[in-house]
C-alpha cells in the first residue's frame, strides 16, 4: 500500500492545511498588502469618500423623481394648479444629483486604476528581485507551474481586485443601506414585511 504520511511526500507537493494556519497566512498577506498600500492611503480615503457620495446621490435620484411624479400627478388630478417653477427647480437638482453622481464615479475609477498600476508595478518589482534572490534548490523543489501562477495569476488578481472589486464592494453596502433607509422613510412596515421575507 501506498505509504501517505506527509513525511514521505516530495518537495513542492500540496500538504494539507489547517484552517488556523490559513486564518495566520491571510493575515500576513493582508498586512504586508497594506504595507504597498500605504503610500497610497490619502487616495483611498479619497476613493472611499465619492464612492460613498456617488452611491449616496444615486439613491437620493428615484426620492427626488417621486416628488416630480407626485406634483405632476396633482395637477393632472386637480389638485393643484401647474406649478412650473417647482418642477423645473426639481429636474435641475435631479439631473445635478446624477451629474455628481457619475462624476464621482468617474474620479473613483480612475484614482483606483491608477494606484493599482503603480502598487502593482512595486508588487512585480518586489516578486522579480525576491525570485532572483532564491537559491536553486528552491526552484528544484517546486513546480514551475506554482512558481508561475504566483508571480503572475495571483499579481493579476490582486490588481483586479484593487482597480474594481474593492470600491464595488464598498458601493454595493453604502446602496443596500441607502436603500433601505429610502424604504424606511417612504413606508417602514412594508420595508420591516420586505425585509422578513429575505431568506
Amino acid at each position: 500500500m501506498t505509504n501517505l504520511n506527509p513525511s514521505h511526500m516530495r518537495p513542492g507537493l500540496s500538504r494539507p492545511v489547517s484552517d488556523e494556519r490559513r486564518a495566520r497566512s491571510m493575515t500576513a498577506v493582508l498586512s504586508r498588502l497594506f504595507s504597498f498600500l500605504r503610500p497610497y492611503l490619502g487616495r483611498l480615503i479619497f476613493v472611499f469618500f465619492v464612492t460613498v457620495v456617488s452611491t449616496v446621490f444615486a439613491v437620493l435620484g428615484p426620492k427626488l423623481l417621486d416628488s416630480v411624479t407626485s406634483t405632476l400627478m396633482d395637477w393632472v388630478t386637480g389638485k393643484t394648479g401647474f406649478d412650473f417653477a417647482a418642477i423645473f427647480r426639481l429636474l435641475v437638482l435631479l439631473c445635478a444629483l446624477y451629474l455628481v453622481s457619475f462624476g464621482c464615479d468617474y474620479a473613483r475609477v480612475h484614482i483606483m486604476a491608477g494606484v493599482a498600476k503603480k502598487v502593482i508595478r512595486t508588487l512585480r518589482a518586489a516578486v522579480d528581485d525576491k525570485l532572483a534572490r532564491l537559491p536553486l534548490r528552491y526552484f528544484d523543489g517546486h513546480p514551475a507551474g506554482d512558481i508561475m501562477s504566483r508571480a503572475i495569476n495571483d499579481i493579476d488578481l490582486v490588481s483586479q481586485t484593487l482597480q474594481s472589486t474593492l470600491s464595488e464592494v464598498i458601493a454595493a453596502l453604502v446602496t443596500i443601506a441607502g436603500v433601505v433607509t429610502m424604504m424606511l422613510s417612504i413606508h417602514p412596515l412594508l420595508t420591516l414585511i420586505c425585509l422578513l421575507t429575505l431568506p
